[in-house]
């Protein structure tokens, strides 16, 4: 673990660095879509992210992952979205809406689509494929009113609507509670998490430590697991690790 740990680490593209002196004539350029290098366990592709608000005002994050070359298709395609103003004791965050994910695996296409019932108070995922042991609806309870609820797509999106990368700045250190919503549930899961039957898991996103002019540390404590997050600006990532997976995420030139 501590061999792919210092590997992980030492595999950091010059764009990371760049960053940290960029003019704000550059750092505009992160305003559009986002490149990165994503690599796992089963190799090294290209992610390229886009966020923004619909008319209506919701946050909105898609995102593609494919191998690297021309004209290479998609080994997986996401977009999620939440509402913003779901105040919770003076706290303002944003409220997951719907996900979805489709995944494409050895030539098959599974797709899984997450809904958030306000209503009845409940969330629904449901996933399709060719294999019919994978068509289910799965449900789970929530309690948006005492709970703060994020996609794991958009955790960054989430902290920030809250003002928590501002204070933790400020104090150098803090932490918050959140509820993480499993995009793409039950195929992510089945993949990468030890509870695999958890669409919602309670996670513990907290500042680690400041690393550059701009650029801070963070950690999200979640299903037995560590990701590591370093945030430019409060805003965009600029390196994202996942130790225990061995994932690891690199803004590109």
């Amino acid at each position: 673990m501590k061999f792919l740990l210092i590997i992980l680490f030492l595999n950091t593209s010059c764009a990371y660095f760049k960053i940290i002196g960029a003019s704000k004539k550059e750092v505009k350029k992160l305003k559009g879509p986002l490149s990165y290098e994503f690599v796992d366990t089963s190799g090294t592709f290209l992610k390229k992210r886009h966020k923004g608000f619909d008319r209506n005002k919701n946050l909105v994050v898609k995102s593609e992952i494919s191998f690297k070359g021309k004209n290479s298709p998609p080994v997986e395609r996401l977009i999620s979205i939440s509402k913003p103003n779901n105040n919770i004791n003076g706290i303002d965050l944003l409220m997951p809406t719907k996900s979805e994910v489709v995944y494409w695996f050895d030539g098959k296409k599974y797709l899984s689509s997450i809904f958030f019932d306000s209503e009845n108070r409940e969330v629904r995922a449901i996933s399709r494929s060719e294999e019919s042991e994978w068509n289910k609806t799965t449900k789970r309870k929530v309690n948006p009113s005492r709970k703060a609820y994020c996609f794991f797509s958009q955790v960054i999106e989430c902290v920030r609507n809250s003002g928590f990368f501002e204070r933790a700045r400020k104090s150098r250190s803090g932490s918050m509670n959140l509820e993480i919503v499993w995009d793409g549930y039950p195929f992510f899961n089945e993949q990468y998490l030890n509870n695999k039957e958890d669409l919602i898991v309670p996670g513990k996103f907290s500042f680690v430590s400041k690393e550059a002019t701009g650029i801070y540390k963070y950690s999200l404590d979640v299903d037995g697991q560590v990701v590591h997050y370093f945030i430019y600006r409060d805003e965009h990532v600029a390196k994202m690790f996942w130790v225990a997976q061995g994932i690891s995420q690199t803004l590109m030139e």
